[in-house]
């Protein structure tokens, strides 16, 4: 989807999208954040031996989440949110699988279920567009895969199983970030493209039909803010008023064509 952003009107969707969603971004950060924390109780309950390693484990990872989630917040790195919140996906999947080391084999498979919840929570509840949610829910299965392949001396029948499962999450998580960014995308096309009409009635409607420069009503909408602007700052605004010499003379005498003509040609000159 990288192809998509180079036209110039979806780089405009990518950066509006962007500073839209950013507020529920967080919000959906927060909660996840402490979300993530508040398993430690699930981890008290089932694995007595190793709580407090665990409980360590999620604290470290945690403070990791909030610091990601901190960045969002910084003038200038906030426009890369998209970047911190899918990294924030990933390492919320590297707690989890880090804490798998440590418990006990009969609990392992709750914890591989625990990673399809953040991978589904990448893909459906922080407005993250394509590239990220895809770095994030497809490097925790990634991850996933060289743990249990490597290090964790699991069953080949439940590792298999276990990544069945991420790669169909994975899976319906893409096409649900797709069509959740085609339909954002079609959505913007059509507002940007009512706007550019509403922007072109509203000029017409403020521009005389035979001079081409603006009517009574554009003078009406702009001097009064123009007025107000500069006794604000206390500055001169000047208003210049004309009238052509005997234009009822020339204009009778050479008919209302050449008189349109002249009325056209001194616009001109004003406007420039």
């Amino acid at each position: 989807m990288e192809w998509f952003f180079k036209k110039p009107q979806h780089a405009a969707f990518k950066q509006q999208f962007i500073e839209e969603q950013l507020g529920y971004a967080r919000s959906m950060a927060i909660f996840a954040a402490c979300y993530y924390f508040f398993f430690s109780f699930l981890d008290f309950y089932l694995t007595n031996e190793t709580t407090w390693q665990l409980l360590k484990i999620r604290f470290a990872v945690t403070l990791v989440l909030v610091f990601l989630l901190s960045l969002t917040f910084h003038e200038k790195l906030k426009h890369h949110w998209q970047i911190f919140i899918g990294l924030l996906v990933f390492v919320a999947g590297l707690g989890v699988i880090l804490m798998a080391v440590y418990v006990p084999d009969t609990y392992k498979p709750i914890y591989a279920q625990g990673l399809l919840l953040v991978i589904f929570y990448g893909y459906t509840m922080n407005k993250l567009l394509l590239k990220p949610a895809i770095l994030g829910g497809c490097g925790i299965t990634l991850a996933y895969f060289f743990y249990a392949y490597f290090f964790s001396g699991l069953a080949a029948e439940f590792m298999v199983t276990s990544l069945f499962f991420q790669i169909s999450t994975n899976a319906f998580g893409i096409f649900a970030v797709y069509f959740m960014q085609k339909t954002a995308f079609q959505a913007y096309r059509k507002n940007e493209h009512l706007k550019n009409h509403n922007k072109s009635l509203l000029k017409q409607s403020e521009t005389d039909g035979l001079t081409g420069i603006g009517n009574r009503r554009f003078f009406n909408s702009r001097f009064e803010g123009l007025f107000k602007q500069k006794v604000r700052v206390l500055d001169y605004v000047s208003l210049l008023l004309c009238d052509i010499d005997f234009f009822k003379n020339y204009n009778d005498a050479y008919g209302h064509l050449k008189g349109d003509d002249t009325l056209i040609k001194v616009a001109e000159l004003l406007a420039k």
